[in-house]
């Protein structure tokens, strides 16, 4: 990129030496430091997004240069693209061949392995969560939604069940419970195994149930899951919803 080093050296500081204050009752507490340097959604991290997506920007064009990389061409004599930035996701072009897929993945190694050893952060193939959801690069099993069923389960679990009635436990389950898986299925779909165990869950708690006692179910849950016009209960049944 061309900066000088004491400007590295500066950007570094910022990003690895990190102090916080928070606000509570209207008064800020004392800085503290953190160990992992710099959160995401900082105001310094897009700044430092947009230098390390221009550094990546030139390595590319470094690799075109020396026709290592051979980019795709919009036209015979249009513009030539070899990479695309958005927010959050980038998107690299080249010929369609074994030889530029391999160069590219080649590349995608050492960026990676580069940037770890810059910032000490080692590489894993666990990407965590985004907005709570699981940010997958493999077929999802069932312990991927562990935290999905720990979620509902935390929540039924702080609920006394025994204290409300039935129609009061009606209204949490579908109010609250029923509506926690809906924006993970809106990109991925649950497995059937999660979807029978999210209905367990929400079984139990209605007809009063807990992790010790089990109590008895006056009707088949996919009896009270039709309407109320058709004799049910009106919950929704989460493998009709996935």
């Amino acid at each position: 990129m061309g900066l000088p080093h004491m400007v590295l050296q500066l950007v570094m500081s910022c990003v690895q030496f990190v102090h916080y204050q928070i606000c509570i009752n209207g008064e800020l507490t004392e800085t503290f430091a953190t160990k992992n340097g710099i959160r995401q959604w900082d105001p310094l991290s897009l700044y430092l997004f947009v230098l390390c997506i221009d550094k990546l920007s030139h390595t590319i064009f470094d690799t075109i240069n020396r026709v290592v990389w051979k980019p795709m061409k919009s036209s015979q004599s249009g513009l030539v693209v070899s990479h695309l930035f958005f927010v959050d996701d980038l998107v690299l072009v080249a010929e369609t061949s074994p030889q530029q897929a391999k160069i590219m993945k080649d590349y995608l190694k050492d960026a990676a392995q580069e940037i770890s050893n810059i910032c000490g952060s080692p590489l894993t193939d666990n990407l965590g969560k985004y907005l709570g959801v699981p940010l997958l690069h493999y077929g999802p099993n069932k312990a991927t939604f562990n935290s999905l069923l720990d979620k509902v389960h935390r929540r039924l679990v702080g609920w006394k069940g025994k204290l409300f009635s039935l129609a009061g436990r009606a209204i949490l389950i579908k109010a609250v419970t029923a509506s926690i898986p809906i924006y993970p299925m809106q990109t991925t779909k649950l497995l059937a195994s999660v979807c029978k165990e999210l209905d367990k869950l929400n079984r139990n708690f209605f007809w009063g149930g807990n992790e010790k006692k089990n109590k008895i179910h006056l009707c088949q849950w996919n009896l009270a899951c039709r309407p109320k016009s058709k004799g049910g209960l009106g919950f929704k049944q989460t493998t009709h919803m996935n």
